[in-house]
């Protein structure tokens, strides 16, 4: 029992000492810590300043209520509705906006309605924006802008996808159902102008295909009518034909078939990237962290 305490006493006091020799030894070499820890702040602010400003244009976007159909089962004339590719019930607001916040991340939606309202330079080779004059600077290693040619070859399509998916950021509020999407450029006006497209370009799109869908079966029901014998099914043909026209009529009557903006992308004034002073902060304590640790090793091995 008193060697067990004895041992304890022993070990504290070994632990004791050891800290005092831990924070002496730190101590000691305050001035190489600082000096390390210094290095990494000085560095990292040349590198924070080094990095161009990058702003972000957000646009808040409200899923359009869907055009009601008032439609219901006609027997065999809803048949023919079907072959005609009529949907009896009608998709909810919420389905088309999930819908098209998944059209706007495909590379079908990017390379056919995205990449060619833009320039490419402005998408793959920008180095950084200059506020007083408004002018893009590009890489001089990859665009040479006064001969409009590129130096290192011309990037493909899903190199440029790639780079779309990383500047664009599309989510929903699963409560309020609102969309918010964003743009990430140097430059904040194009970061505004580009979220304009994709929002004028979503709702363009689908409003066409949801158009020439309807005038398809206009054309079908139409054809129908006139070769059926059949007074009931006239009837329900003609029912379906009213309902495809107010379908027609509300889809030529509203330019936001899918989104309607709520607040509007701007361009921003502030940057939103890169925060330079956690820059900062966090390589400083890292070479804080470093500094203690090569003294302590330091230290250790000069005393063997």
């Amino acid at each position: 029992m008193n060697e067990n305490i004895e041992q304890m006493v022993n070990e504290n006091t070994y632990s004791e000492i050891d800290l005092k020799n831990i924070f002496k030894n730190l101590f000691e070499s305050k001035f190489t810590i600082f000096t390390i820890s210094s290095l990494f702040a000085i560095f990292s602010i040349i590198y924070s300043l080094y990095l161009p400003n990058i702003y972000q244009s957000q646009a808040l976007l409200a899923p359009v209520q869907e055009r009601q159909s008032s439609m219901s089962s006609f027997g065999q004339a809803a048949n023919l509705a079907s072959l005609a590719g009529i949907s009896i019930g009608s998709s909810s607001a919420g389905d088309k906006s999930v819908e098209a916040i998944e059209r706007i991340k495909s590379f079908d939606f990017f390379s056919k309605f995205f990449l060619p309202s833009i320039k490419l330079e402005d998408l793959m080779a920008v180095d950084s924006w200059n506020n007083s004059n408004n002018q893009l600077l590009y890489e001089e290693d990859s665009f040479d802008s006064d001969k409009n040619v590129w130096l290192t070859g011309i990037p493909s399509e899903q190199q440029a996808y790639g780079k779309y998916r990383e500047k664009m950021s599309i989510s929903q509020d699963k409560k309020t159902a609102f969309v918010t999407i964003s743009i990430k450029h140097k430059s904040p006006n194009i970061a505004k102008r580009w979220t304009e497209n994709i929002i004028e370009e979503i709702n363009r799109s689908m409003r066409e295909e949801e158009k020439n869908k309807v005038t398809n079966s206009i054309e079908f029901l139409n054809n129908q009518i006139s070769s059926v014998n059949y007074n009931e099914i006239k009837q329900s043909i003609s029912s379906l034909l009213e309902e495809q026209m107010k379908s027609l009529m509300l889809i030529e009557a509203d330019e936001n078939y899918i989104f309607k903006v709520i607040s509007s992308p701007i361009s921003p004034e502030k940057k939103s990237e890169p925060r330079r002073s956690i820059i900062v902060m966090l390589a400083t304590f890292f070479g804080f962290i470093l500094s203690i640790i090569y003294v302590l090793i330091f230290k250790s091995k000069s005393k063997r």
